[in-house]
């Protein structure tokens, strides 16, 4: 019986009959964002971080991080350097020389407003000699104390007061921000001293300096130094001094004593009047945290001071004094968490008054007070409060100021200088814009790094996001943000340098093809919405910190994965073709076994033309809709279907449909003229371009895992789409539904097989059989240990996946490191102050019954944060500390302190490109650092070859470019000298980051190149053309008119 094909000219709903053959489209695309302006409500969160840092650090015995622990460690640490124990290997500073960090203490020398101090919570002492442009750090402060306060006596003595109520051990145990007291230099800076008999205050909020004497407020209360001796200066008043300031000529001072209760002294700190309480004109106590400012002028003989005040992180209230702190008023209410209320500490519903709350007067208009919170604040005295900053809009802009602010200090020349989550930034016009200046002021955060097979570097960094860089900006050290919030886990394709993914808080994970220009959120759809959000704080989804692990194979022999390609050009046997891969921007070299046939004009064959009906109904079913002579149609196949008439009723999928009325069309079918049974449906068209007629399979052998890490009942999640950036769905598995606490670590065996993952609350899993796991499903696991094979296959129906709990330890797992050659041989580092055996090895990882034995040596009792064995010799060991980095050489029997410029900073990450040149790799053996306070640093200490040079240093591959003409109306014409022939590729994108125009694969000369490129088809505009040449990049921009 002859087959027909029958129309149905209606527009409705749709539907599908179930005797077609259907396809569904589940294609998605990407919401794109400019690198410039991704941000989230992470950026002003810091509660998960300390939560974070807590679980990480703190005695798992006690339950606290105790003073006593923390500089035991501290002193054990120093006492291994004295002795000779450590090891002196160069490391090399991959900044970020552009981007900053926490910094809560700013001085600006009395005589010199060209030399400034910068100290951070967790990377040292910094200054500059430029007024800002540019940063050194000084290295004659050695100790790695966070610092919260500095001040200069009038002999040009400099003080430097160290850890904070709120982040220290009387706050939330922030890593490195630990006081052990307050240190002072002579010299100009040039060596600095512990002031003896401060070395046990917990923290030290301020230091301010009269005269040549020093006032301390700290957690042993209101102490002056003066003439080497400390002395109570408040012996009547009980309980530790949290905030102090000093009027200009040092006779008014304003503090906050026991329960932040407010005293006022009018002859400069000898005695002290209590002017708190609940009446009109005086200041609430029993806040949360206050701080003062006292005007730079007087008015009518007289210092404004002003205190502000937050309860439970939202603002509490501000309060004028217009005659030396005596008598005071409200100038801004307490926040009632309504909407419109003044709530500058809130951020996503949270407020954090206690982590970042400054006040300060403008310097010549003792009325008007500026208030940094999340942003900056300002209130003249008529006026009503405005917001005079935001770390939302683009860094180019006048009014960016980082979130989180911390300080506030003036210049003699009214040049204010502010110090926030983001480093340094200055105002010369009373706080009204803003620049920044973080040049060389490298004291970053960073949780994770990733590196590339070129040696670039990438991480995720507290409150200043996930920082890249190329090594092709201005300077070898600085930095491009490709995401915002608070950056964690990421990483860089080895296969694919361009290919990145970021994350931030709460389970939020983001992919990008272009180096981070373009990002657009990548998260497995299948995630049951009950787990929560991703990046949501009211409704998250994982935990605070967001883990990923990237698995790559450019050769995976075993593949199971197969491409079908249709060539577009006659092919003879043992022609080599190259096929594009699924994977992204990869191809596979192919020998072509047939003889393949292509026709670029194909007309039908008359003797093979059918007709079929065309029927019109008026139910309002709607299929595979098709347009013929100008009229929208549905269609499907129907066998068996003769005879119609207008008045019939045709049954389709169990509806019924009335035939209104018909028309007859014909229905083409073309041979293949190599082999003339093969025929191909044309439809309604009797001629057709560019017909292939044959199909290769081809297996590919470019095979990736990316996992994503949950835990505690929302389990693992896997794909191998990652880097497949036209995959039909994201492909996400579930595993491991029945883990115990949240997932921190994860690393994949060498061959990809076994996947380890370590969690917060001490357990270690191994999830097995990956390697027969290809083009999977998108899933949930059925069970909390292995994977139902049925659900994960699409290829191999005899997979063998198994998930299993080898390891339960008492502290959170905070590093894993497997061999390179033996998936057997895992090392694993623990958090937590206290304990023993905080590096542990198996032998036997793959095995029955897993064990582990301690390879920690004489590394002091302290949190251990990550671990790398060599990818040769897994006897060389690093570790990654509280305390700065550790190296053995004799598999863990004994360690030395690596003596480098990051010194004592707490090393969170240290990964090592691991394979060889000739699989790709030109940093083979390149070690990378990962530091919570100083930014990235490698070593070549174990790098396989010499090392290449700096993109500094080489030859550069394009000299020249220019594009005319400019603005460009049709066509522009890119001109440039190439030092070598080679490929080459052009980008264009709009100024939203969009990418409206790609050449790839541009063959280049040496010596002069001409490149055209039409622009007839863009809108009027701005446009950034990007040329690729031997690895190394340059751009230019043209108008479009």
């Amino acid at each position: 019986m002859k087959s027909k094909k029958i129309l149905l000219g209606t527009i409705g709903a749709s539907f599908v009959a179930a005797s077609l053959f259907l396809m569904a489209s589940t294609g998605k695309s990407g919401v794109y964002e400019s690198r410039e302006i991704v941000s989230s409500q992470a950026e002003q969160g810091i509660h998960g971080a300390f939560e974070y840092y807590q679980m990480l650090l703190k005695n798992y015995d006690t339950g606290v991080v105790s003073p006593e622990d923390y500089k035991r460690a501290k002193l054990e640490v120093k006492a291994m350097s004295n002795s000779g124990q450590r090891a002196n290997i160069g490391f090399k500073d991959h900044g970020p020389d552009n981007v900053g960090g926490r910094t809560r203490a700013i001085l600006i020398d009395k005589d010199n407003d060209k030399l400034i101090y910068a100290g951070s919570v967790s990377g040292g002492l910094f200054k500059s000699t430029n007024r800002g442009n540019v940063w050194k750090k000084v290295e004659g402060y050695d100790v790695n104390y966070g610092i919260s306060s500095m001040c200069q006596t009038e002999n040009g003595n400099i003080y430097v007061g160290t850890g904070h109520s709120e982040e220290g051990f009387g706050g939330n145990q922030n890593s490195g921000m630990n006081g052990g007291g307050v240190f002072f230099s002579n010299d100009a800076g040039l060596t600095f001293s512990l002031i003896a008999g401060t070395e046990n205050y917990s923290f030290v909020n301020e230091v301010v300096s009269k005269g040549n004497d020093v006032f301390i407020a700290c957690s042993d209360g209101l102490i002056k130094y003066s003439g080497s001796t400390l002395t109570d200066a408040a012996p009547s008043i009980n309980g530790v001094c949290s905030a102090l300031s000093f009027s200009n000529d040092g006779t008014v001072a304003v503090g906050s004593f026991s329960s932040n209760r407010t005293y006022v002294s009018e002859d400069g700190g000898s005695t002290w009047t209590s002017v708190w309480g609940n009446g009109s004109t005086e200041v609430p106590g029993g806040k949360s945290r206050v701080e003062y400012a006292i005007s730079h002028e007087k008015v009518d003989g007289k210092y404004y001071v002003f205190a502000s005040m937050s309860s439970g992180g939202s603002l509490a209230g501000v309060y004028m004094s217009k005659n030396n702190g005596i008598i005071w008023e409200e100038i801004a209410p307490a926040n009632t968490q309504a909407p419109g209320s003044f709530s500058p500490f809130n951020s996503g519903g949270q407020g954090q008054g206690e982590y970042d709350q400054i006040i300060s007067v403008v310097k010549g208009d003792p009325t008007t007070c500026l208030l940094g919170g999340i942003n900056v604040w300002g209130k003249e005295m008529t006026g009503s409060w405005e917001e005079r900053s935001g770390g939302f809009f683009g860094a180019t802009s006048e009014l960016y100021v980082h979130s989180d602010q911390h300080e506030m200090k003036w210049d003699s020349q009214g040049r204010l200088w502010l110090g926030n989550d983001g480093g340094i930034f200055y105002s010369d016009d009373q706080g009204n814009s803003f620049r920044e200046a973080n040049r060389g002021y490298n004291v970053t955060q960073f949780y994770a790094i990733s590196s590339s097979a070129h040696g670039d570097v990438m991480g995720g960094a507290q409150d200043n996001g996930t920082q890249a860089n190329y090594h092709d900006n201005h300077t070898y050290q600085e930095h491009d943000r490709v995401n915002g919030g608070d950056g964690f886990s990421c990483a860089m394709s080895f296969m694919n340098r361009d290919v990145i993914f970021s994350t931030i808080y709460y389970g939020a994970v983001y992919r990008s093809g272009d180096r981070g220009f373009n990002t657009s959120a990548y998260s497995a759809s299948n995630i049951p919405a009950a787990f929560g959000t991703p990046g949501d704080l009211s409704n998250s989804l994982g935990s605070f910190y967001t883990k990923i692990e990237l698995y790559e194979n450019p050769n995976d022999v075993n593949s199971k994965d197969t491409i079908r390609y249709s060539p577009v050009e006659n092919l003879s046997v043992g022609e080599v073709i190259e096929v594009p891969s699924e994977t992204s921007q990869q191809s596979i070299t192919y020998t072509v076994t047939e003889q393949i046939t292509f026709q670029d004009s194909l007309y039908a064959n008359s003797a093979l033309t059918i007709e079929d009906t065309i029927v019109y109904e008026t139910s309002g079913l709607i299929l595979n809709t098709v347009n013929l002579y100008g009229t929208t149609y549905s269609q499907y196949y129907a066998t068996g279907v003769s005879g119609v008439s207008i008045g019939d009723t045709l049954l389709v999928d169990g509806v019924l449909v009335g035939v209104d009325s018909m028309k007859v069309a014909n229905h083409y079918f073309g041979t293949n003229p190599g082999e003339p049974g093969e025929i191909v449906d044309m439809g309604l068209y009797d001629f057709l371009e560019n017909i292939s007629w044959d199909t290769i399979v081809i297996t590919d052998p470019y095979q990736s895992w990316l996992a994503f890490g949950l835990g505690s009942g929302e389990g693992l999640w896997l794909t191998r789409n990652a880097l497949r950036f036209s995959a039909s769905h994201d492909g996400f598995i579930q595993a491991g539904g029945g883990i115990s606490g949240q997932v921190n670590q994860m690393e994949f065996s060498k061959d990809g097989n076994h996947l380890y993952v370590g969690t917060t609350s001490g357990f270690l899993y191994r999830l097995s059989g990956l390697n027969d796991v290809y083009s999977p499903n998108p899933v949930l696991g059925t069970a909390d240990g292995n994977i139902e094979d049925s659900l994960i296959n699409w290829n191999h129906p005899n997979t063998q996946t198994t998930f299993e709990l080898i390891g339960s330890f008492t502290v959170p797992i905070t590093g894993i490191s497997v061999d390179k050659v033996d998936p057997d041989l895992v090392m694993i580092s623990l958090g937590g102050f206290g304990g023993t055996g905080k590096v542990r090895k198996s032998i036997n990882a793959t095995g029955a019954s897993p064990t582990f034995t301690s390879i920690s040596g004489n590394i002091p009792s302290m949190p251990c944060l990550s671990v790398l064995m060599d990818r040769n010799d897994p006897n060389i060991i690093f570790v990654g500390t509280e305390f700065g980095l550790f190296r053995s050489e004799n598999g863990g029997g004994s360690y030395e302190f690596c003596d480098a410029e990051f010194g004592t900073t707490p090393i969170f990450d240290i990964i090592q490109n691991w394979r060889t040149w000739d699989e790709g790799d030109r940093k083979p053996g390149q070690i990378f650092i990962g530091t919570h306070g100083r930014g990235i640093w490698t070593t070549d200490e174990y790098l396989a070859v010499p090392d290449t040079k700096d993109n500094t240093d080489i030859t550069k591959s394009v000299l020249g470019l220019k594009l005319y003409p400019n603005p460009v109306v049709n066509n522009a014409t890119i001109s440039f000298e190439a030092n070598l022939a080679g490929k080459g590729s052009v980008k264009v994108y709009s100024l939203t980051g969009k990418l409206v125009l790609n050449l790839e694969q541009i063959s280049l000369n040496e010596g002069n190149n001409t490149l055209q490129i039409g622009t007839d088809q863009l809108a009027k505009g701005t446009y950034l053309v990007r040329l690729l040449v031997n690895d190394q990049v340059e751009t230019t921009k043209f108008v479009k008119q």
